[in-house]
């Protein structure tokens, strides 16, 4: 999702604004997404209108983060990529999780390549996926593993360095990030168990995002190379450049899960609790129907006061 051609340069105040990323395959990988799905539209129905109107926000912070100057800036400074990192995973993936487009998706695809994804989708591997990452605390595990390893000081500079890594590392942090959403997001048939293993997950991304900011914010030396002589134009040295990156992803970022995690907590009060299923009724009458007072056996007294009538009433005839 960034550029592959021309390697982003570095940029100053003065040219920031000016620095739109112009490459084709970018801007034609997100236009093909948007007209696919306007291609598989369905009819207006109800709560089709605010799933389109979610599906075009996330597509504009997609847009946001891959064609604006944010792109370039990303390449000066740490903090800025940082941001790049949370409009992808915190406002776009949730914004198109919420817009629900695969099926539009598919229906717009031409007929043999829709086939090819169906025949995919209900391939045995396509089904264990979907059945894996259903599962709220492995889905945000997964994302939680792609957002560390690309944290790390070597793909990281590596990702700064290459833009083909680059697309690499926002295609990872947007799938992984799209799926946990998927998995977290309240729906009506969620089971209750779901909702509960949601609110976990969720403290536990607000946790980690928590942990690496503050081994961002309070590193004694700056992590990563790629910014050791961009940053002193925007008046800040590279250890503070970090350090700032550190911050927002302490704190904006593990707020942002924290807050999910509270909604997620009230819809899982104020969910229904589960049917309690009714035992049927039996087919035979209710004098023959079981009853544990039916079911009772007399006891030995009983026995003996019955015989002790039975002889006495004996003795009474003879």
């Amino acid at each position: 999702m960034v550029s592959l051609v021309a390697h982003r340069q570095p940029v100053g105040p003065a040219e920031v604004w000016s620095a739109w990323n112009s490459d084709p395959l970018t801007w034609g990988a997100v236009a093909l997404i948007a007209v696919v799905w306007l291609g598989g539209r369905s009819r207006p129905r109800t709560g089709e209108r605010f799933r389109r109107r979610v599906f075009a926000g996330g597509m504009v912070a997609m847009a946001v983060a891959v064609l604006s100057p944010l792109d370039a800036l990303a390449a000066t400074l740490a903090s800025a990529h940082m941001v790049q990192h949370l409009v992808l995973t915190l406002v776009a993936a949730p914004l198109l999780v919420i817009g629900a487009p695969i099926a539009a998706i598919v229906r717009g695809l031409p007929p043999s390549a829709g086939e090819v994804v169906r025949r995919w989708g209900r391939g045995r591997g396509a089904r264990w996926s979907r059945k894996l990452f259903r599962r709220p605390v492995a889905a945000a595990a997964a994302h939680a593993l792609a957002v560390w390893t690309w944290h790390l000081p070597g793909p990281y500079d590596a990702a700064v360095a290459n833009d083909l890594v680059h697309a690499s590392e926002h295609l990872s942090l947007l799938v992984t990030a799209a799926i946990s959403w998927a998995s977290l997001i309240p729906r009506g048939r969620r089971r209750r168990r779901d909702r509960g293993l949601g609110v976990l997950a969720l403290f536990g991304l607000s946790t980690q995002c928590g942990v690496l900011g503050a081994l961002l914010t309070f590193a004694a030396e700056p992590l990563y190379r790629s910014y050791q002589a961009t940053t002193t134009p925007w008046g800040l040295s590279p250890l503070a450049d970090q350090q700032l990156a550190g911050l927002i992803m302490w704190v904006p970022a593990g707020g942002a899960y924290l807050v999910a995690a509270i909604i997620v907590l009230r819809s899982w009060i104020d969910a229904p609790p589960p049917a309690v299923p009714v035992p049927r009724r039996s087919s035979q009458s209710p004098a023959m129907s079981w009853s544990p007072i039916h079911d009772q056996r007399p006891s030995s007294d009983t026995r003996r006061d019955a015989f002790e009538v039975t002889s006495s009433r004996s003795q009474l005839d003879a």
